[in-house]
């Protein structure tokens, strides 16, 4: 029977076979059906779950904005009790952190790992996300398009040109007022490993900006450098799963300062 938590997601829950759920979170503009493919790229044994956020393919009738609680609460539903990691590019690496926070506050089991791919943390300043905000519509098209990972139909097609505007502001708005929350409410460090994937060519979140994930987990942390722009699980989905079914297994974070 189908619930309000299966919107978020395409795909039903997992087979019997599995024995870990991947959880992938898209980035800003868009949505889960780009995961897809993965599935075949992974082991039966890894159920691959593409999150689906309000405003965009199956959920297009929907305004844009999402509530990170929301997404903590359907994730903690789908997952059933079995073991999961959660994979976030861009956007969603920001967004997969901070349903990390939301699981916490609800109490819920966290994931086994968290992984990033091009994603800009969200505690160091980035002024890409303060750029686009100033930009007109077509503007910020045109930069969306030209980083890769976007149909050239897009910008020939008013109808989804003007969708993909429409959730790229909604995106953009989230990103650029998201702040982690106060240390004497949560501290800054998740107990939960976090790998973090670069890509060398990404102007968006290059390796030295993604090398400050370390500073969000307290357990351990590795990063990973791709010969890659930004939108690499896009374009080079069987190497990404290559390093989600081998690694990066993070390493046990050095005590000390």
């Amino acid at each position: 029977m189908a619930t309000t938590n299966d919107v978020w997601f395409l795909g039903g829950p997992a087979p019997a076979e599995a024995d870990l759920v991947l959880f992938c979170v898209p980035h800003a503009g868009g949505g889960g059906v780009g995961y897809k493919p993965w599935s075949a790229m992974l082991p039966a044994s890894v159920h691959v779950q593409p999150v689906q956020l309000p405003g965009r393919e199956t959920r297009a009738a929907e305004a844009p904005d999402f509530d990170p609680a929301d997404l903590a609460r359907a994730l903690a539903a789908r997952a059933g009790g079995l073991p999961y990691a959660i994979y976030g590019h861009s956007m969603g690496g920001v967004l997969a952190q901070e349903a990390v926070r939301e699981l916490m506050r609800l109490g819920e089991k966290l994931p086994e790992r968290l992984v990033v791919g091009a994603s800009h943390p969200p505690h160091v300043e980035s002024a890409w996300i303060g750029r686009w905000r100033s930009l007109r519509d077509e503007e910020l098209l045109e930069e969306i398009i030209a980083l890769g990972g976007t149909p050239e139909v897009v910008r020939r097609h008013p109808r989804l040109r003007d969708r993909l505007v429409r959730v790229l502001r909604a995106d953009v708005g989230w990103l650029s007022g998201y702040r982690l929350p106060p240390a004497e409410e949560m501290p800054r460090e998740l107990p939960v490993p976090i790998a973090a994937i670069a890509g060398a060519r990404d102007p968006i979140a290059p390796p030295e900006a993604m090398a400050a994930w370390r500073d969000l987990t307290s357990v351990g942390f590795a990063l990973t450098v791709i010969d890659a722009g930004h939108f690499f699980h896009l374009d080079a989905p069987a190497e990404i799963a290559g390093l989600l079914q081998a690694g990066p297994a993070p390493a046990r974070t050095p005590a000390g300062p």
